[in-house]
């Protein structure tokens, strides 16, 4: 959910605000829509460039209005799935999703029920035959919530043209990444009357919540679920101008911290300077966790295990030049970067290890001021992080460590407690040279031109590392905003971007079938015990091509967020080390 899970966390009434970019630079008003409602989002790119025929070219041309309008329907459906008010709002978005892709041509196209109010939309097309692939299209109809509201400049549940860009909750993540393959299959299906590789959609409801119910949907659909390769609508591109692959997001989880010293509230007069004052307490707590001078995490054992950067990893940092530091800092209206000394701000987010609080709330915090010590701290929301391997197997060595640190601090005239939120999720790798990833190269070099950036993303979609860890599918992120205030007030998109993936979401698709799978991009790792032993199509059984899997293991996050394993040397491609070096 791209970096912006939440969980619970008590403290001061101080909050860090973490997600929410600044609009100060952006002054300009959106243009409005025309009379009928639906933003004219129709831009030329020379498909032919690409090698797409004319029934394609033609099609995309013709079909323009259409794609506007369904931007604008499913952006109108209000499907946050974090509020319960809304859960209505996602078994439409649902429907007018399972909807849509029958239009477009794909078969069985059905909702199944997940064991909360978030169902999965599912649909498929099997007619290509047994020896072309099986790709499994993934993305998400949910969104965040809008709040504060007040900050956008237009109606979030409205696509607006806003000069170059289209703004509303979901355009970008995901709604109008999740249209994009849906247009490209209807395409080709029109232009050929059938596709050139076996497809499955599987989009779910739950993602901007940390997909709780997720796996256990896949155990119980593996078989339905079965696939050669995933390719996730969730994503983004480095800049509009350049394409890239990502090969790793950070994973996540959560704890909160209670702080109680008394049964009542006091008057901060009367009995201030003789009795404890949870907020005290608990900003002692917090600011112990990193090291004002380094900026190192101060828990015993928390670097335990995480991986050193490799001369790869440095030469993808090098490379990712569309990055400019000057223009994030005025973009976000910061005074300067801070984290663990001896890292840059790409290194520190790509493979570093985070342990971020991301809100606090302790005593009256209204208008005015109230004389009181309070008695405990009340909850907001929080968050702490990572994105790079570690050998720590499961989350009770990471929340042990920070339990223990906690508890070592805390006075004996305070209750301090430590609470595990759940939720959480693994961190996610991918294969450099897998084929998808290699397929997906050729595209994007055609697409924009230029050879793609390698890079990893500080960010989390629970349902990847779930894809390699309960069906042991690999996936390639293939989406085509540019996470442009996603989480945030006026989230927004190019147009051009939209347009860009759908021309390469076929270009994707229509390369795919050639592509080889080679024993060198393979791991030889066992799958799981519980992963399904089904071979992923009729032309690849198991004793042929082994999965590589991660293995299960919760990421820490007071929020931790972790690397992805294996995104330093990417050893599966060639399979140097032994299998448990790959635990994460």
């Amino acid at each position: 959910m791209k970096g912006s899970t939440l969980a619970y966390l008590l403290g001061t009434i101080a909050v860090l605000h973490l997600s929410q970019l600044s609009a100060a630079s952006d002054q300009h008003r959106p243009s409005s829509c025309p009379a009928s409602g639906v933003p004219d989002l129709h831009v030329e790119l020379d498909h032919r460039a690409a090698g797409l025929s004319e029934a394609l070219v033609g099609h995309f041309s013709k079909h323009a209005a259409r794609y506007a309008r369904d931007l604008a329907e499913l952006v109108a459906i209000p499907s946050v799935s974090a509020l319960p008010e809304h859960f209505a709002d996602i078994l439409k978005a649902a429907e007018w999703v399972s909807r849509r892709l029958h239009e477009a041509g794909l078969r069985n196209a059905s909702i199944l029920p997940t064991e909360g109010p978030h169902p999965v939309v599912y649909a498929e097309w099997l007619e290509a035959g047994p020896d072309v692939p099986t790709v499994l299209i993934y993305g998400h109809y949910d969104v965040q919530p809008v709040d504060p509201l007040q900050e956008w400049r237009t109606p979030p549940f409205q696509a607006v043209v806003d000069g170059d860009f289209v703004s509303g909750r979901g355009v970008d993540d995901d709604k109008g990444g999740l249209l994009q393959p849906i247009h490209a299959v209807e395409a080709l299906l029109a232009a050929a009357g059938k596709l050139p590789l076996n497809v499955k959609f599987m989009l779910e409801g739950q993602e901007e919540i940390m997909s709780p119910h997720l796996r256990n949907f896949l155990l119980s659909h593996a078989q339905l679920l079965s696939a050669d390769v995933v390719l996730s609508a969730d994503g983004s591109q480095p800049a509009s101008t350049q394409g890239g692959l990502s090969l790793g997001m950070r994973g996540v989880a959560s704890l909160q911290v209670d702080v109680s010293t008394a049964s009542s509230d006091m008057h901060s007069g009367a009995k201030g300077g003789s009795v404890p004052n949870p907020n005290h307490v608990l900003a002692q707590i917090l600011a112990s966790l990193h090291d004002p001078n380094t900026g190192e995490i101060t828990v015993p054992g928390f670097y335990e295990g995480v991986q050193v950067l490799t001369d790869a990893d440095a030469q993808d940092v090098a490379a990712f030049s569309v990055y400019d530091s000057s223009e994030e800092l005025a973009k976000l209206g910061l005074q300067g970067f801070s984290g663990e000394d001896g890292y840059g701000t790409l290194e520190r987010r790509w493979f570093r290890p985070t342990l971020e609080v991301v809100g606090m709330s302790g005593g009256y915090g209204g208008a005015g001021i109230k004389t009181v010590i309070p008695r405990a701290q009340r909850p907001q929301r929080s968050r702490v992080g990572s994105s790079r391997g570690s050998s720590q197997p499961t989350s009770s060595g990471r929340w042990g460590q920070v339990t223990a640190h906690i508890n070592s601090l805390a006075p004996s005239w305070a209750n301090v407690s430590v609470m595990d939120l759940g939720g959480g999720c693994a961190s996610w790798s991918s294969q450099r040279h897998s084929t998808s990833n290699r397929a997906a190269a050729a595209v994007l070099a055609d697409v924009f031109g230029v050879p793609p950036l390698y890079y990893r993303d500080g960010s989390t979609i629970p349902a990847l590392a779930l894809f390699q860890s309960v069906l042991g599918l690999e996936s390639t992120k293939f989406g085509f905003g540019l996470g442009d205030r996603i989480h945030a007030p006026n989230e927004r998109v190019l147009v051009s971007m939209l347009e860009k993936g759908r021309r390469a979401w076929a270009q994707l698709l229509l390369t795919l079938p050639s592509a080889q799978i080679t024993q060198q991009e393979t791991c030889h790792h066992p799958a799981p015990a519980h992963a399904s032993t089904r071979p992923r199509s009729r032309r690849s059984a198991p004793g042929n091509r082994q999965m590589h899997v991660t293995h299960p293991a919760a990421r820490l996050r007071l929020r931790h967020e972790r690397p992805p394993y294996g995104s330093g040397p990417l050893p599966c491609i060639e399979c140097p080390t032994p299998a448990s070096s790959h635990l994460p």
